[in-house]
């Protein structure tokens, strides 16, 4: 056999199977004794028994029986009865013309290679004996339509495993349709694992690589009066089949090989060796027959093929003759036999010269159980009120206990009975994904009628219904009772509820006509059930489609469904409302048609408010394959007519589903939190879950699959489990930095940057450090060098010094270093490290499109004229970070560059910081980490504060009341406040580019076309289905532009345009279209294909991209996901527009640090929209823009100085002005935050600010919001107040003398005492020197009872405070403090340097130390332990100070010199300085 071909012979079941005997007639060999029974009793791979009779009860012992004749010749010719096309790899062929010849009679002559193929396709090439389709799709003839569209039919293929790109992953078709509606189409379902026939509206028909790939393979399909099924065969043998829908057929136009070229999933590269399509089902022998035919000629196997066959252990020999030793009792002796293959097999058995000739057949468990059924029917007993339910479920105990000891039951078969009374009812037997349904006759005898029988009905009604409660305490008996009533709307039955506290539950009794009953009713309870009574079923509601069905049987719920319905469910009558609650369920998925179905525990189940027939409910979903990222899934099923699937998170558990093995599955809600346990493992944590969200009934539900669900407790008791997820061990990738996160309010808080002198290790050792640490790089003849303090030491080196604490920056200005970088990253691994540069070619030469190597473009010494050119120079560099100057950083240029997808990094001084903070900046690159910390965590912890607002985008626009994707769309968006509207685009057959979202219009419009193939006067003939108005049209990509511009009167909406096309002809004439409505500005491209991403670069590369395909999962380590996103995005620079529910704060938080905007979508759950909006995401797509429309984005102040006198009397109004998506309103009471400053501001009774004492402030003003479903709250504050409070002049005493070393020596005369400040204890240390300053007038109180002593104060007031001692006039000036600080400069007192600044210890004793003339200084040292901290330039100054008592130290031997001075410390220092003289 040649290599990479498998054989799959008879690979239908598996597994260890029991013995199975059926009796059947004995086969008699010709005038001998010998008689051989049981040939039509094997079971495929299940130990069967030939029972051997010698006809001679006397003997006892051995003889040898002889198996012979089983092999059949190999076939010269395919079959031809019905044969209508056949390519042959090694007839037909012409490699230089390109073609191959059909081999059946219609000789059709197709094309391997088409003309005007479109980018990306290869080139269909001949091998030795095959076709290798090379992602490029052939058509084959018309007239194949008609039979691929028909009742019968058979595709024969063989396709080579090696080299099919299905193993990688979804789709690739090996034969599909050229249409987008998929009506026929063979192709991979799970990639490496299944394989899926879609043909028409039938089940789809699955199986596995192994037996659909590397040898020979055929699908039939029948779909007549007499049979109705679709199969697929491996070698000849039947592997899998399915029941087929009455005159559901295929719709094909045009078949072809290969994919459509619909996106890379679509492409096919595989080796064909050969095709066969017939009009006819063929059998199974003459399938068999071509295969052994096509293995030989493709594969060279000149042997006759074997049965599959093991006797007693053994396999028959290969020339055609197996002898077997046997035990013979009283003549009769057990050949055990294994069939490996469905069907017959003639052979001849003989013992001593006699022989037999047999004809085993082999057949499946399903058919053996089918042989086991009762042909006569079942008779069944029942109550006089039993339902269709009640005899279902007593006709399948009856037929299960005929299928006993079977080997369809061993094997794990379920048998179900279906339908009623009326309609006659199915037993339905389900063995894997096979799946028989068969009519059965069943006499129903009733019992006589009881007072129960009466009442049955009204009691379904009541449990089938649905209760409504808005709270815990409105569930009373009085309530019940009146909803009950209502329910059943018959005034002659009379409800009545009561308690039960025995049973933890509510009673229901009913009364009609005397007669009265009592059930229990699961309103709040506590409830246990274990499935005990079928009965319990009549009380269900079920949403199923076709005969998926459910029922109770062997203390479980059974569900089985194989047809796609979106979801499944079997709704139970148990319900809470307003509670917090546990569910706990033992659940068992035994089957399912793939891996990615699931089953779920869903709860606040209740009917659809639109649409009848449907519910809204929330789950938890557990997929087959549970290790997948969205193995485990918090979902919602939404209310409306829009309904549909919203899942909002996602987890993996640590194993695939195991059919032999019970699963709990526990749903906690408590404080309205969702927790999700498997196992009692936590997997899901879903916050801020309504309530209103999880009030209704509890169900199973379930999607293509059979499970069981074998207990349910629900209770208001909550276990004690996990309540946080444990955090996943980071992997070791590179990736793994612990980067250090402020304590603060604000949301999403500013990255921070250091370009600081302090050394890398010193840096990585602090606790409170910054994210990124940058450093110069230089190149010399030795290589490249990084400058650390006063090392020069290699990029390894620095690496290793931040020991995965702080990220890696590096500055580079030359582009030969740049390109020593590029090479050494690549060559040594290096990744997550950012290159800074004012050179875009220096970004491009050391980044290199390397992943994990991106870039900061320096704008901060070169601010363009015009703010675009920072994004597009951005984007021109391959950089995703633009770095500007604190001064350039106004809120609305910082965003405008976000809204245009590029990060924001601001350049600032610490007096810069606030300002930059509250533009919205995205980094901070600052020279002071500390006081750049110490401005991010001023803002508490516990009151959060939106800086940056979301970008917020229209999905197809807003189409609530407008057809998707149409100029109406846009401008509704517009008008609800969106900053940018997704639309997709497609390009016609005449050159227009042109706004849709699917290939063919059929969704949407009045008739099914494709875009690509029609005209666009064409396309805009159509009108739409919904929504639509006189003039919609499907739009030209100019025409929508035009539209919603004509809706934005600032003419400033983003248009985010996904590439949804393949083709790559279309990115010129869309970037023409963009030129020509001068839109470079505002346009964003997004794709799933890397591909077009990649043309639109080059084409436009001035433009920001992003990439929709999903890199990340909420079950993966940030290390993991941040590698995964760097691999693609940094290559294609672009940013992360993924699916929501793949992502969670965590790693946009991490992603944050790096430059990498997360924009999820379709984000159409109000409260996840509004989670992600309170976490801060760079930006959300929804269909539902029109949620944030009221939403709070800013805060305008009505100045950004003013100046009054201090005082109360003196308070100065200001106003603010809130900012919203939908307009703009006054702040009727603005709050205040002071930030800085040496004035303490208070705010009166009229919202006006004023301050006691002389001296400035840095404030905000500010309101907050609460997000309507969340109920979280948040703070918009504004760009920063100035306020300056002046004061009288105060005269102070004149300059002292020279001061000598004497001791400090207390007042002779006692000073009186400061005025009562309630904050200056008599005990306290400074309240002696308080006294002093207050009563010379040096300092005053913060107000009339307060002085404030730990409060810091300015360098501008202690040079006012010495100026007014010197006796000069400080009163006047341009600002408060300003003549102040002419005299310090005058004097040398200070150099008038950062007069706001908080002043230190050290600075006010130079301060002091000048003011005294600078005197010569002696004695020793200073010997304070932290000594070395004193700046040079203050150490005469510190001595001074010391020596003469002026300054003394604060315990533990320390001086703190570079502490900040507080008011007690600078009236200590100035009264001691005073007593001096």
């Amino acid at each position: 056999m040649k290599k990479g071909f498998r054989r799959a012979l008879g690979l239908v079941c598996s597994g260890a199977l029991l013995l199975s005997v059926l009796p059947t007639p004995a086969m008699a060999a010709a005038g001998t004794g010998l008689t051989v029974s049981g040939q039509d009793a094997l079971v495929v791979n299940s130990t069967s028994f030939l029972k051997i009779d010698l006809g001679d009860a006397g003997f006892d012992g051995e003889k040898t029986v002889t198996l012979s004749g089983y092999v059949e010749p190999i076939p010269e010719a395919y079959v031809e009865d019905g044969l209508v096309f056949r390519l042959d790899g090694l007839e037909g062929v012409d490699a230089e013309a390109g073609t191959w010849t059909s081999q059946a009679s219609g000789g059709e002559v197709i094309q391997i290679n088409r003309e005007n193929k479109l980018e990306g396709e290869g080139a269909n090439t001949f091998g030795e004996n095959y076709l290798q389709l090379d992602r490029s799709k052939i058509y084959l003839p018309q007239s194949l339509n008609e039979v691929i569209n028909s009742d019968s039919f058979t595709v024969e293929y063989f396709v080579d495993a090696d080299g099919y790109n299905g193993y990688n992953g979804p789709f690739a078709p090996l034969m599909t349709v050229e249409e987008s509606g998929d009506s026929f189409s063979i192709f991979t379902r799970t990639g490496g694992k299944v394989m899926e026939l879609k043909n028409g509206g039938n089940p789809r028909l699955q199986t596995s690589f192994e037996t659909a790939l590397g040898c020979p393979s055929a699908i039939t399909f029948e779909n007549t009066a007499e049979v109705r099924e679709s199969s697929w065969y491996s070698n000849g043998v039947k592997v899998s089949t399915l029941g087929a829908k009455e005159n559901a057929f295929a719709s094909a136009q045009q078949l072809i090989l290969g994919g459509r070229l619909g996106g890379s999933s679509y492409e096919t590269q595989a080796k064909y060796y050969s095709i066969r399509i017939y009009d006819r089902v063929l059998s199974e022998d003459e399938l068999k027959a071509n295969a052994a035919l096509d293995r030989s000629r493709f594969l060279g196997e000149t042997d006759p093929e074997l049965p599959d066959l093991t006797v007693n252990d053994g396999t028959l020999e290969a020339d055609g003759s197996t002898d077997v030793t046997l035990t013979f009792a009283d003549g009769v002796a057990m050949l055990p036999v294994v069939s490996g293959a469905l069907g017959s097999q003639a052979l001849t058995l003989s013992v001593d010269g006699q022989e037999c000739r047999l004809e085993l057949v082999t057949i499946t468990a399903m058919e053996e159980a089918l042989k086991h059924l009762p042909q006569e029917g079942v008779t069944v007993t029942v109550a006089a009120s039993g339902s269709d339910q009640d005899i279902c479920t007593a006709a399948a105990q009856q037929l299960t206990a005929a299928l006993e000891g079977t080997a369809f039951m061993e094997q794990g078969g379920a048998l179900r009975v279906t339908g009623s009374e009326a309609t006659g009812f199915q037993a339905i037997l389900t063995k894997g994904s096979d799946s028989k349904s068969v009519a059965v006759q069943v006499t129903v005898q009733r019992e006589e009628s009881t007072d129960a029988d009466l009442l049955a009905p009204y009691f379904r009604t009541v449990m089938q219904g649905a209760f409504s409660f808005e709270s815990a305490e409105a569930v009373t008996a009085q309530a019940i009772a009146e909803q009950t009533a209502a329910l059943l709307a018959d005034e002659g039955v009379t409800p009545s509820v009561a308690w039960d506290d025995v049973a933890n539950c509510w009673q229901l009794t009913l009364t009609k006509d005397g007669k009265s009953g009592t059930m229990p009713l699961y309103i709040n309870s506590e409830v246990e059930l274990t499935f005990d009574d079928p009965a319990l079923m009549n009380y269900t509601t079920t949403r199923m489609a076709g005969d998926d069905t459910a029922y109770i049987a062997g203390g479980a719920l059974h569900v089985t469904g194989v047809n796609a319905n979106t979801y499944e469910n079997v709704i139970l009558p148990v319900w809470n409302f307003g509670r917090d609650f546990c569910i706990e369920a033992e659940v068992r998925m035994t089957s399912a048609v793939n891996d990615s179905r699931w089953m779920a525990v869903s709860y606040g189940v209740r009917p659809n408010v639109e649409v009848d027939g449907e519910y809204t409910f929330r789950q938890m979903a557990v997929r087959q394959n549970a290790t997948a990222a969205n193995g485990v899934e918090f979902a919602q099923m939404t209310d409306g007519a829009a309904h549909g699937w919203n899942v909002t998170h996602t987890g993996s558990y640590t194993e695939t589903l195991d059919p032999a093995k019970s699963y709990k599955l526990t749903v906690l809600y408590k404080d309205g939190t969702i927790y999700e346990y498997i196992n009692e493992t936590l997997i899901i944590l879903a916050r801020n879950v309504p309530a209103d969200q999880v009030n209704g009934k509890i169900a199973f539900s379930f999607d293509r699959l059979t499970a069981q669900m074998e207990s349910l407790r629900v209770t208001s008791e909550l276990p004690d489990l996990p309540t946080e997820k444990p955090e996943k061990p980071m992997a070791d990738n590179g990736y793994n930095t612990e980067i250090y996160e402020p304590e603060t309010g604000l949301v999403m808080s500013p990255t921070l940057i250091s370009t600081e002198d302090i050394p890398a290790s010193e840096a990585a050792a602090q606790e409170r450090r910054p994210a990124t640490l940058v450093r110069n790089v230089t190149l010399d003849e030795t290589g490249l060098h990084v400058q650390d303090g006063a090392d020069s030491i290699t990029i390894a080196e620095y690496m290793t010094r931040l020991d995965k604490k702080i990220l890696a920056g590096f500055r580079i200005e030359d582009v030969e270093t740049a390109q020593a970088f590029g090479q050494y990253v690549a060559e040594n691994g290096i990744v997550d490290v950012n290159v800074f540069s004012a050179d875009s070619e220096v970004i491009k030469a050391a980044c290199g499109g390397h992943a994990g190597v991106r870039g900061v473009l320096d704008f901060s010494e070169n601010m363009p004229e015009e703010t675009i050119d920072v994004v597009f120079d951005t984007n021109r560099s391959n950089a995703r970070i633009a770095m500007i100057s604190a001064q350039d950083a106004t809120p609305e240029t910082v965003a405008y560059i976000q809204a245009r997808a590029v990060n924001v990094w601001v350049e600032a001084q610490p007096e810069e910081l606030n300002a930059a903070i509250l533009a919205g900046a995205d980094g901070l690159v600052v020279d002071d980490t500390q006081a750049a910390l110490n401005a991010v965590e001023q803002f508490d912890p516990d009151t959060p504060v939106l800086t940056r607002q979301t970008v917020i985008t229209a999905h197809r626009g807003l189409h609530l009341t407008a057809p998707e994707n149409s100029e109406r769309a846009a401008m509704e968006a517009v008008k609800a406040g969106a900053d940018a509207i997704e639309c997709d685009v497609h390009m016609t057959s005449d050159g227009y580019i042109v706004v849709n979202h699917d290939e063919t219009t059929g969704r949407l419009m009045n008739q099914n076309v494709e875009v690509a193939k029609t005209t666009l006067a064409e396309l805009q003939a159509l009108t739409f289905n919904d929504n639509a108005q006189e003039g919609d049209r499907i739009p030209t990509l100019e025409e929508l532009f035009l539209a919603a511009d004509e809706a934005d009167p600032d003419d400033d909406i983003i248009h985010v345009i996904e590439i949804k096309s393949g083709d790559p002809n279309l990115i010129k004439p869309m970037a023409e279209v963009v030129r020509k409505c001068n839109m470079e500005d505002r346009v964003i491209f997004i794709s799933f294909s890397d591909a077009q991403t990649a043309l639109i670069r080059q084409e436009m590369p001035e433009v920001s991209v992003g990439e929709l395909n999903t890199h990340s999962s909420t079950s993966q380590d940030n290390a993991t996901n941040l590698k995964n996103l760097s691999d693609t995005l940094d290559g294609l620079n672009a940013f992360y527009n993924c699916s929501y529910g793949t992502q969670d704060a965590t790693l946009v938080r991490e992603a944050r640090h790096r430059g990498i905007f997360v924009h999820p979508w379709t984000v159409d759950s109000q409260t996840v929209y509004e989670q992600e909006f309170f976490d801060g995401y760079h930006g959300i797509t929804s269909n539902r823009v029109d949620y944030s429309t009221g939403y709070l984005s800013g805060v305008t102040a009505s100045a950004e100085t003013l100046t009054t006198t201090a005082g109360a009397e003196n308070a100065i109004p200001v106003t603010a002005t809130a900012i919203t998506r939908g307009g703009a309103q006054t702040i009727e009471a603005p709050a205040f935050l002071q930030l800085s400053g040496s004035a303490v501001v208070r705010q009166n009774e009229n919202h006006a600010l004023w301050s006691e004492q002389a001296g400035t402030a840095q404030v905000v003003l500010g309101t907050t919001y609460t997000l309507p479903a969340n109920g979280d709250t948040y703070t918009v504050y504004s760009m920063p107040l100035t306020l300056t409070f002046e004061a009288n002049v105060i005269v102070g005493p004149s300059r002292p003398q020279e001061p000598d070393e004497s001791d400090v020596e207390e007042p002779e005369t006692p000073l009186d005492p400061a005025p009562g400040f309630a904050d200056v204890a008599d005990d306290f240390w400074g309240k002696t020197a308080i006294d002093y300053v207050v009563a010379e007038g040096l300092m005053n109180g913060t107000s009339e009872t307060t002085f404030a002593p730990e409060m810091t104060t300015t360098r501008a007031m202690l040079m006012t405070i010495l100026a007014r001692m010197d006796g000069t006039d400080t009163t006047g000036g341009e600002t408060w403090y300003q003549k102040g600080m002419d005299w310090a400069v005058s004097q040398g007192v200070s150099d008038g340097t950062n007069p706001e600044g908080t002043i230190t210890r050290e600075q006010l004793a130079v301060m002091l130390y000048r003011y005294a003339g600078s005197p010569t200084v002696s004695g020793d040292a200073l010997t304070f332990a932290d000594a070395d901290q004193v700046s040079d330039w203050a150490v005469d100054g510190v001595r001074w100070a010391v020596a003469n008592g002026i300054l003394s130290g604060k315990g533990n031997d320390i001086l703190d010199a570079q502490g900040n001075a507080t008011r007690a410390e600078v009236a200590q220092m100035l009264f001691r300085f005073s007593s001096m003289g």
